[in-house]
């Protein structure tokens, strides 16, 4: 499910300011646009064609080297996962970090039976593993669902994927 229709179905689609990671192709970055968002956005190689929409405030960088004083309502970290170069403990405390105290992550992360997850650096995960990693990053999840899927990489190639998809909170708010 697409981000904007998981804060949706979980009642969280509530408009304030907003960091989407590796915006590519800016498709979630619009979306948020329309829901009344303030969108900020990074990517080190977004697509050529890819049109910057005037609103977003884009920033062409890698999430590592990202650096900003100001904390997001919603942090999207879309199919990102398996390009940073941190392990995932170290990606989800710097995606809680980028948050306001309140605010949410959505993440996906990488699934043990993915087409990749024989690949260290695309650091798959079972879905049990990632909720104790979550729990132990300090996060609660508040929307949590696997996907498995046909579909492709970016360059076209056929790829069965197994994601896992969570919305976080930190585990000091209470609803």
């Amino acid at each position: 499910m697409t981000p904007l229709l998981t804060m949706k179905r979980i009642g969280r689609l509530e408009p304030g300011r907003m960091l989407d990671i590796g915006s590519r192709d800016f498709f979630v970055a619009r979306q948020f646009i329309d829901a009344g968002y303030e969108v900020h956005a990074i990517d080190p190689a977004p697509l050529e064609r890819a049109i910057i929409p005037e609103q977003v405030a884009f920033q062409k960088t890698r999430l590592e080297d990202f650096d900003t004083a100001l904390k997001f309502d919603l942090v999207v970290a879309s199919m990102v996962s398996m390009f940073v170069s941190y392990e995932l403990d170290e990606f989800l405390k710097r995606l809680a970090d980028l948050a306001t105290p309140a605010g949410y992550n959505y993440v996906t992360l990488l699934g043990d039976e993915d087409d990749w997850a024989g690949n260290s650096k695309c650091k798959a995960i079972s879905f049990r593993e990632a909720l104790a990693l979550i729990d132990a990053c300090g996060l609660r999840p508040m929307y949590q669902a696997t996907e498995y899927f046909d579909g492709s990489t970016y360059d076209g190639t056929p790829k069965a994927w197994h994601i896992h998809t969570f919305v976080t909170v930190d585990k000091r708010v209470t609803e």
